[in-house]
């Protein structure tokens, strides 16, 4: 310290003399050199008097760095090219604010002093800081501007909040509005540091909103935001919402979108946006977006048609989040635009990816989930959507979807390996087919009880015209190739079966009746028990009671074949000498 202040009395006494002796510079610039020489001077005073070297270390600068702050670097840098080295401007300043806040780190606890010992030990710090900040505006008004020491001040005031934070709560409250006015003034002048450490002090003062007034009037003050400052933005809306108080996070999300300055461009690296989609991106790519979003989407403001509902909109749309699109347009009662949404999602065609060259396209699991929305969001706007589709139609393309998905998964199980079933498998996933493409392919690769599904579903929605077709003999030839299907199982030729394989084939039979019938046995006309009766009267004839001659002549000699095959009485046995036959049980349990 001595050594600088005896190089300030060495250029004040030459100061004077220096004039004219360089033919490069004018006097001017010699004068204005000399005194900001002299401005270094009392800066590495100043600093010095405040045990500078544990304020670099605690800084953590490199060697370097440290450099950069000696007097020759503050000099030559500094002063002499101050546009060209603003990080050093930077770290000057961070100097300060080091030592504006090493005070408050140290704060006495209440529970170990006396209220006049804590207060004596504030205000002590206080004049520090005071006398810190007006040595800086007397003797180094050229190394900082105004707005740097306005920022000094607004810094000092929430040292001193911290410690008042405590023990005076009317002393913080003064403080707080201080920090504010000080912030409000140099705005325009915050970069995104200043942002950062503003918002640390408030939230940790419990004033989160304070940093958010000062964040959005700086947006307002700016042509383009900074991408860094709309990510301080979303920083601190994203630690508000860590918060146990969702009133709070509804307030500052209300004011961010009531705000003008967010509805500008944001400028990140590799993409600008506009600066509303931080708000956006606090709650949607938070961790706890599922209990954030309701919040977001029931806030006043997005409850008319609105520009922080159309950019909202544009947001979902854009990155693709179409359940969340649809709860926001059900929220605020466009259950039609809410339905349009659904019925895109499922209708959606197959893209390609970039850098892949597989086709994507919606599951019919997805399918069938947006057509049931879509069908609820008809229902809300009274039916149908924008008068013309339906809520019951919606159901049924649904239906649709899911007997198409039934087609699939049989495909899959059974493996074919020809082109043809390849192909159709492919196309299943691709896209929606019609319902008599799916009966057509259903019967032409033996998936019988799929074809059941659409004639039940075609004859449910009054599509079945009786002059191009009679349900009730489609529906009597599917059950006869639904049972030979489980009677063959996987043997090549089912004529010729040992009795131990035929017992194998009525009990997949017995099944598949138990299995099929008791969907069907309340749907009138779709469960034909007479054609039932009569292909399982013939398959046990002929493969349990033929081969043996004294069971066939038995059958000859009774003559009344509705005795042999169901009994006399309730429940009675057969009167023949031929084992009991398991139909008479099957039947009913389908019934």
């Amino acid at each position: 310290v001595e050594q600088l202040e005896l190089v300030a009395r060495f250029l004040t006494e030459f100061e004077e003399r220096l004039q004219g002796r360089h033919l490069l510079a004018s006097a001017r610039e010699i004068r204005d050199l000399v005194k900001q020489c002299k401005e270094c001077c009392s800066f590495m005073a100043i600093i010095g008097q405040k045990s500078f070297g544990p304020v670099l270390r605690s800084l953590d600068l490199s060697e370097s760095q440290t450099k950069e702050l000696e007097f020759k670097g503050l000099v030559l840098r500094l002063v002499c090219r101050p546009r060209e080295n603003e990080m050093l401007q930077q770290q000057v300043l961070n100097v300060i604010y080091k030592l504006i806040e090493d005070g408050s780190h140290t704060r006495p606890r209440p529970a170990h002093f006396s209220p006049s010992t804590i207060n004596d030990q504030v205000t002590r710090a206080a004049a520090k800081r005071d006398t810190l900040i007006r040595d800086i505006e007397l003797h180094c008004p050229s190394i900082f501007r105004p707005a740097e020491r306005s920022k000094m001040r607004a810094d000092k005031c929430l040292a001193e909040a911290k410690q008042a934070a405590n023990h005076d709560p009317d002393r913080l409250q003064t403080c707080l509005a201080e920090a504010r006015e000080h912030y409000g003034k140099v705005s325009k002048d915050l970069n995104t540091e200043d942002l950062i450490r503003m918002c640390g002090s408030f939230y940790e003062l419990n004033q989160p909103l304070s940093a958010l007034h000062v964040l959005l009037k700086r947006f307002s003050e700016q042509v383009e935001v900074a991408g860094t400052e709309a990510d301080v933005l979303k920083d601190l809306l994203q630690r508000i919402a860590e918060r146990e108080d969702q009133a709070v996070l509804s307030d500052a999300l209300q004011l961010s979108l009531e705000h003008k300055g967010l509805y500008r461009q944001a400028i990140h690296k590799d993409l600008a946006e506009p600066a509303v989609y931080s708000v956006f991106r606090a709650v949607l790519d938070n961790a706890n977006s599922g209990f954030l979003w309701p919040i977001l989407r029931r806030l006043p403001i997005l409850r008319k048609t609105s520009a922080p509902q159309q950019f909202l909109v544009e947001f979902l749309r854009g990155f693709m989040l179409p359940e969340k699109l649809v709860e926001l347009y059900t929220e605020t009662g466009h259950y039609s635009k809410a339905g349009e949404v659904c019925m895109q999602q499922a209708n959606a065609r197959a893209v390609q990816p970039a850098n892949s060259t597989a086709d994507f396209a919606p599951t019919l699991d997805d399918r069938i989930y947006w057509f049931r929305q879509a069908a609820k969001a008809a229902k809300l706007n009274g039916g149908s959507l924008n008068n013309h589709v339906q809520a019951t139609l919606l159901d049924q393309y649904a239906d649709i979807a899911h007997i198409q998905k039934h087609l699939l998964e049989q495909m899959e199980r059974r493996r074919h390996n020809n082109a043809e079933a390849r192909d159709l498998i492919g196309s299943l996933k691709m896209g929606l087919v019609s319902m008599q493409e799916i009966f057509e392919k259903a019967c032409e690769f033996d998936c019988y009880e799929v074809a059941m599904e659409v004639c039940e579903l075609a004859s449910a929605a009054g599509e079945v015209q009786a002059e191009y077709m009679n349900l009730s003999d489609v529906v009597s030839k599917l059950w006869k190739l639904m049972l030979q299907q489980a009677w063959r199982g996987e043997e090549a030729d089912a004529s010729l079966l040992s009795l131990e394989a035929a017992e194998n084939a009525w009990r997949r039979v017995e099944s598949s009746v138990c299995d099929i019938g008791r969907r069907y046995a309340r749907k009138a006309g779709f469960l034909p028990l007479q054609d039932l009766v009569v292909w399982l009267q013939d398959c046990a004839f002929k493969h349990f009671y033929s081969p043996n001659t004294e069971w066939v002549e038995a059958c000859k000699a009774e003559g009344v074949h509705m005795f042999f095959w169901c009994g006399q009485g309730d429940g009675a046995g057969s009167t023949l000498d031929a084992p009991a036959w398991r139909g008479p049980r099957v039947l009913p349990l389908c019934v």
